[in-house]
């Protein structure tokens, strides 16, 4: 008898520093922190996912596979950590996203992004619904997913990618 173990290694990269941190607090209503939308990277996040590239080309293994949020700041972080000189297979998939919960977590339409990122061919938008980020309202209350939504989540994320994460 033969037993065959089977395991995907993950690798998760947080997104740089984002233009929404650097407003301040609530400088009028006007201008409120809440009012920022798909924000992207600062200048200093910019250069920490440049920073990042060593390292994620250090990873071993390499990863199988890269899922990335259509979120402006995730494809920003990816594009100057991984795409450089990744030649696994990408996935920009709208499950990887925050949850909206401010104004920085709604993304733009999936034809703005392809304009803005049309130098990594690795990106594909095809399929991704016009409004992406949010589900209708259908998204739980609460600080946290309860665990069988979260196992949802999981599910239609196996169907995209092949192999099941944890949650």
């Amino acid at each position: 008898m033969h037993v065959f173990v089977c395991f995907t290694v993950a690798a998760c990269v947080c997104i740089g520093e984002a233009s929404f941190f650097q407003l301040p607090p609530f400088p009028s209503p006007k201008e409120c922190a809440f009012c920022s939308y798909d924000t992207r990277l600062t200048e200093s996040g910019k250069e920490g996912a440049k920073r990042a590239e060593a390292v994620a080309k250090s990873l071993e293994p390499q990863p199988d596979l890269l899922v990335i949020s259509p979120l402006t700041r995730a494809l920003q972080t990816a594009s100057l950590a991984f795409l450089p000189w990744y030649s696994g297979r990408v996935i920009v998939e709208p499950l990887a996203r925050e949850r909206v919960w401010l104004s920085s977590d709604t993304g733009r339409s999936p034809d703005l992004l392809a304009q803005d990122f049309k130098d990594y061919p690795q990106l594909s938008f095809e399929g991704l619904p016009d409004v992406w980020w949010y589900t209708g309202g259908l998204e739980p209350e609460g600080e946290n997913l309860p665990l069988d939504d979260a196992e949802v989540e999981d599910s239609k994320m196996h169907e995209q990618i092949g192999f099941p994460l944890c949650v």
